[in-house]
């Protein structure tokens, strides 16, 4: 019995230390079964990751209910006159954890409420181009008011992130007569915490952008907080994919959206004057071809020209982004972008092998936690610690926590880093982060890196959190300072 009221009390710790549980006051309480209950009706539109506006539809919906059990038969139609029916199967288990069935889910769709809040995360098999493909869903439900809720889901596959998904949700006789002023005035309330995870931008930076250059401007809700329409957000999502191309907020916070489109689209951010003009272009053709062999020699070709430091920082992050648009763009065929991924790493491993052994302090050990397959942004920090004549070493993907603490103690290991891909659950990683910082000394830093860090607000005591590949190597500068070792 001591065991079980253990288990229960860990289960109720990690329901309340879950992303969702920070709306857990917020107001009106959003009762699933009694919301999805009878006839709605919801408007939406797809972005892909630009922001662009690729896709609108229209949705009706009817939910009925038997106990803890419901249905809900969704029709949807599109702006280009295609039509698509999907009947999920709901559950309640109770403490605010629902599960969802469907046919084009894979496996079993799972999610917690708390307040006026719902968070959703399931697999969908999406049709892309006469293909269908497993796509993660990272959906948030922000219920307004009793008759209007309003949806947000990012899509993300292989790590990379596709575009987001809206909705507006509302009674259907709610709607019929309100549609004009509720898709305007109820679409873009935002409160400051969601902004924060759907953009990445921190609440003191928005507020000090809001101070400093007069944007955002958000409108109050009746308790004096901030909240945010839908057009400052998809503009703050383009500021903030543009400052970490290196652009600077000041020169670009004032431009209207058409000009940061521009800079977007025109040069992936602000890359490399090393990088090549036609990257985008050179690139998807070697993975067209019938020559695979292509794509590597393409590839070892621009990491002779900028050596592997500026290939890493500079190329990576583009031919990423390129391979990404191109692949949702139905430019490129899946495997297509498998054998880019391929490529890619093998030669940041064959580049890693060659470099002179590193034995200089902090030791490192990179990892992946189970059930993250991705490993490229271990190798990416791998290979540009090593350049700097740090002992950091990988120890592949997917490591058990035991495992890790064995070869930390076995090693001697100063720091633990840990990649979580978009792909990977935010609310797991940092779950799986307070388990290890638990069984780990505090001698033993831990530091945590990826797309999954970036759709998470939660802070793990102990643990640092990067956002980029520059400030971990600095993070490497501080720790020599702080242990007053000079680098040889």
């Amino acid at each position: 019995m001591k065991l079980i009221a253990a288990a229960a009390a860990l289960l109720v710790t990690a329901c309340s230390s879950s992303p969702v549980a920070q709306y857990a006051a917020l107001t009106p309480a959003l009762d699933l079964k009694s919301y999805l209950n009878g006839e709605l009706e919801a408007w939406g539109q797809f972005q892909d990751r630009s922001g662009k506006l690729v896709k609108r539809f229209h949705v009706n919906m009817t939910g009925t209910w038997q106990g803890n059990k419901g249905v809900l038969d969704e029709q949807f139609v599109y702006d280009d006159g295609t039509k698509q029916q999907r009947i999920w199967h709901l559950e309640d288990l109770g403490n605010g954890r629902y599960t969802g069935r469907a046919d084009d889910v894979i496996g079993v769709a799972n999610g917690i409420v708390a307040g006026s809040v719902l968070n959703w995360r399931y697999t969908l098999a999406l049709p892309v181009n006469n293909k269908t493909y497993h796509v993660q869903f990272d959906d948030w439900m922000y219920l307004h008011d009793q008759h209007t809720l309003i949806n947000k889901a990012v899509m993300s596959k292989f790590g990379f992130k596709l575009g987001e998904v809206t909705l507006f949700f509302s009674e259907k006789n709610i709607m019929n007569t309100l549609v004009s002023s509720i898709a305007f005035d109820k679409s873009t309330l935002l409160p400051i915490n969601a902004v924060e995870r759907e953009t990445g931008i921190s609440k003191e930076l928005l507020r000090m952008w809001e101070r400093r250059y007069g944007f955002p401007t958000p409108d109050r809700d009746p308790q004096g907080d901030r909240v945010y329409r839908t057009e400052q957000i998809n503009k703050l999502r383009i500021i903030r994919r543009l400052l970490d191309a290196g652009f600077r907020p000041g020169k670009i916070i004032d431009l209207e959206m058409s000009a940061l489109e521009e800079l977007v689209s025109s040069s992936h951010g602000n890359p490399s004057a090393t990088l090549p003009n036609n990257l985008e272009t050179e690139l998807l053709a070697a993975l067209k071809s019938r020559e695979p062999y292509r794509v590597r020699e393409y590839l070892n070709h621009q990491l002779i020209r900028l050596g592997l430091q500026a290939f890493i920082l500079d190329l990576m992050q583009h031919a990423n982004n390129i391979v990404g648009d191109a692949w949702m763009a139905g430019k490129i065929e899946v495997y297509e972008e498998h054998l880019y991924t391929a490529e890619i790493e093998a030669l940041v491993k064959q580049n890693i092998a060659h470099l002179r052994p590193a034995n200089q302090a902090p030791h490192i050990m990179l990892t992946t936690p189970p059930d993250e397959l991705h490993t490229l942004g271990t190798l990416m920090i791998e290979a540009l610690l090593r350049l700097d004549q740090v002992d950091a070493v990988s120890f592949g993907a997917q490591m058990p926590i035991r495992e890790i603490v064995q070869a930390v103690q076995k090693h001697k290991m100063d720091v633990v880093i840990l990649s979580f891909s978009t792909a990977f659950a935010a609310n797991r990683a940092i779950d799986f982060l307070e388990e290890l910082r638990f069984r780990l000394p505090l001698s033993v830093q831990i530091w945590a890196g990826g797309g999954a860090m970036r759709n998470s607000r939660r802070q793990v005591e102990a643990v640092q959190i990067f956002h980029d590949l520059p400030s971990m190597r600095q993070a490497v500068l501080q720790w020599r300072r702080s242990k007053g070792i000079k680098v040889i």
